[in-house]
């Protein structure tokens, strides 16, 4: 007589190995690099074109305030306060520098389900579940795994569940809905509440800019749903920590910042459905020094 356990097994695994056949088929890695590097380009593309290098008449506590409501704090938890960034943004010589970090790191907090920012570019179906799964500061090492892999694989069916055409096994593509088209313009506004006091009061150039802002925001909405797509887990290095610049020869080490985005990618799945959790560095990401 048959193991019937066994027979469970494999019925199983079959079942699991039929439904890969449906699933979101993966986007080549290099694929996904060039979106990044890509994305990279258009910011520093937006920050030489939209705004001035002359002194800003605005006290720092008025341009900080909006800075925090973009989700950067003095609490610490970077190399760079708030304060300092700020700092960085209002001196002319590091204004460039300061302004791609601020809007990297933003746009890149909006599309990472593990640390959401103000404006969430996601979809609400999945963005609203994550942010109902419980947290708990006590957990062990292997718990937290566990949830990441969870994580991963529910981001995984659900992408697929959510997809209007999911036969072409492509993945889940950004378009301009009205609701997508608002959560763009939130962002959109809420960057520049800080952006503005580095732009030309001219109107006609505060509306170049607004629009090609947009633009920027819309491509980083995209590139959200093509790793949110995916059956990996894809990170962004956006600089949430600040680096050190080892390339320094004097004494003090200076502080430097990320300007365009590292990534990684981990949470591999085998064909049975097994995941084992493991990092590839793909994408370095570009540091610039603050003289910090």
């Amino acid at each position: 007589m048959g193991d019937p356990a066994g027979n469970d097994v494999s019925a199983a695994v079959a079942g699991k190995v039929h439904l890969d056949r449906f699933l979101l088929e993966a986007t080549p890695d290099q694929d996904i690099v060039r979106e990044v590097q890509c994305l990279g380009g258009l910011i520093h593309q937006h920050v030489d074109t939209h705004y001035h290098l002359r002194e800003t008449a605005s006290p720092d506590r008025d341009v900080a305030a909006t800075l925090v409501a973009l989700g950067f704090s003095d609490d610490g938890s970077s190399n760079l306060t708030a304060q300092q960034v700020v700092s960085l943004c209002t001196n002319p010589t590091t204004r460039q520098i300061g302004l791609r970090h601020v809007i990297l790191r933003t746009l890149f907090q909006s599309i990472d389900w593990q640390s959401p920012g103000p404006v969430g570019l996601l979809p609400d179906a999945a963005a609203a579940f994550i942010q109902r799964v419980p947290t708990s500061e006590s957990q062990s090492q292997s718990d937290h795994e566990a949830v990441t892999i969870a994580i991963t694989k529910w981001l995984k069916f659900s992408a697929f569940l959510l997809h209007p055409q999911r036969s072409q096994r492509t993945p889940l593509s950004w378009t301009p809905t009205a609701e997508n088209d608002a959560k763009v313009e939130k962002l959109t506004g809420l960057l520049n509440t800080f952006l503005g006091f580095f732009m030309e009061q001219d109107a006609h150039l505060r509306q170049e800019q607004a629009n090609h802002l947009r633009g920027v925001v819309a491509e980083c909405a995209k590139l959200g749903y093509l790793l949110f797509s995916q059956p990996s887990d894809f990170k962004l290095l956006p600089g949430h920590e600040s680096g050190r610049d080892k390339s320094s020869r004097s004494h003090s080490e200076k502080i430097s910042i990320i300007v365009e985005a590292g990534l990684d990618k981990g949470a591999y799945h085998d064909e049975y459905g097994m995941v084992y959790p493991s990092v590839t560095h793909l994408l370095e990401p570009t540091f610039a020094a603050t003289g910090v």
